[in-house]
């Protein structure tokens, strides 16, 4: 049971890390600090793994609610830089 409960601890932690992680983002991008041109592995040191990678774009989302959340898409040229952001708000 103590393994059980050391686990849940641990999801919670990295849930709770994920979501501060996310909230900077959307901070960052709403301040207009995340610029156009910046470098992906600057990105993901900055804002976590993304919860996809495909084709150039990083899709960050708030965790918990998968399919109702705030999504934020992050699309790369072939450099591997920034070249524009789309949040789409949640759906209820």
């Amino acid at each position: 049971l103590m393994d059980v409960g050391a686990e849940q601890k641990a999801q919670q932690q990295y849930q709770q890390r994920q979501e501060t992680l996310f909230y900077r983002l959307i901070k960052d991008i709403e301040s207009e600090r995340l610029k156009q041109g910046t470098d992906l592995k600057d990105i993901t040191s900055r804002y976590g793994e993304p919860v996809i990678l495909s084709d150039g774009t990083l899709v960050y989302q708030r965790p918990g609610d998968y399919f109702r959340a705030t999504k934020v898409y992050l699309v790369f040229d072939e450099g591997e830089n920034l070249q524009s952001v789309n949040i789409k708000e949640a759906s209820l």
